[in-house]
């Protein structure tokens, strides 16, 4: 039953997507916080005492529970666009800032951990495409033959009643996901959540820890929106430091389908990103504006 439960999911995966549409917008705030995991002022004394506040600022991982010790955040204001007919896809960025101490370490490292992090995670593609490895989605059209299906139980989500499916690679070793989906008990089996997390048997190089979810909303005529994502990982870069946490939030809102002329300017960019001259020097006011 739960290969089946599997196949219709996937068969009907398009059904609900957003770029079935003629135009397709929406509005983005992102926030990026990176830190040292598994920190502490013992094993880090020359560190703490050039920096002896930051004490203060140690937390806990969500993953593990060691730990970690924030030393960037990184926000983002930006307004994504869809066209089908020509097909284009464009970003627009009004608000960027970034508040740290991330400069202390290797340049490179960092952005490179920042440009992998950063990325969006599209559930709905046959693969995705993580921290430089490729991944066969549990929505793959591949996805019985690689994945074991398991229908867990049900649950209320925002009202609705969703089937628990989880899902695990037949060879824990091969680059899949294990997690849940989480549809809707009628016919239109809408995902409302996916979990993914990594097998720890995978060797993913620096990649230790993975967490992903995404929460869907559904429209009059079951058109599928993206309206939150997390991504937490924890991640070991460089050996003078234990490694990196980092935590992304995306919150999603807005969702439009009607074109105007100020959409069309911006898809009409040779540019993917089209960014505001003054995106890095907005008030606290806008800022404040923006809450999660």
């Amino acid at each position: 039953p739960a290969v089946i439960l599997a196949r219709e999911i996937i068969k009907r995966r398009d059904d609900n997507s957003p770029k079935n549409k003629d135009f397709y917008s929406r509005d983005r705030h992102e926030k990026l916080n990176l830190a040292l995991s598994n920190f502490s002022t013992d094993n880090n004394k020359h560190f703490a005492k050039q920096f002896e506040f930051l004490e203060q600022y140690i937390d806990t991982s969500q993953i593990s529970g060691e730990p970690i010790l924030h030393i960037s955040a990184r926000e983002l204001i930006a307004t994504d666009y869809y066209r089908k007919e020509p097909e284009r896809e464009r970003q627009h960025v009004k608000g960027r800032k970034r508040n740290g101490i991330d400069d202390m370490f290797s340049t490179g490292e960092i952005e490179a951990l920042y440009e992998e992090t950063f990325k969006d995670v599209d559930i709905f593609q046959d693969n995705i495409s993580l921290f430089s490895s490729k991944f066969v989605s549990p929505l793959s059209k591949l996805g019985p033959t690689f994945y074991r299906y398991y229908i867990m139980d049900t649950l209320q989500i925002d009202g609705d009643t969703c089937i628990d499916l989880a899902f695990t690679p037949f060879n824990v070793e091969s680059f899949g996901f294990t997690g849940h989906i989480y549809t809707t008990k009628d016919s239109a089996l809408f995902i409302k959540r996916v979990v993914l997390e990594i097998p720890h048997e995978i060797n993913m190089n620096f990649v230790e820890n993975l967490n992903i979810r995404q929460d869907f909303e559904r429209t009059t005529d079951d058109t599928r929106l993206l309206t939150k994502e997390t991504l937490i990982a924890e991640l070991k870069v460089v050996n003078a430091v234990t490694g990196f946490y980092a935590n992304r939030e995306v919150v999603y809102r807005n969702h439009n389908f009607q074109s105007n002329e100020f959409a069309e300017r911006i898809l009409s960019n040779p540019a993917e990103v089209v960014e505001d001259d003054n995106s890095t020097s907005k008030s606290e006011e806008y800022w404040s504006q923006y809450g999660f």
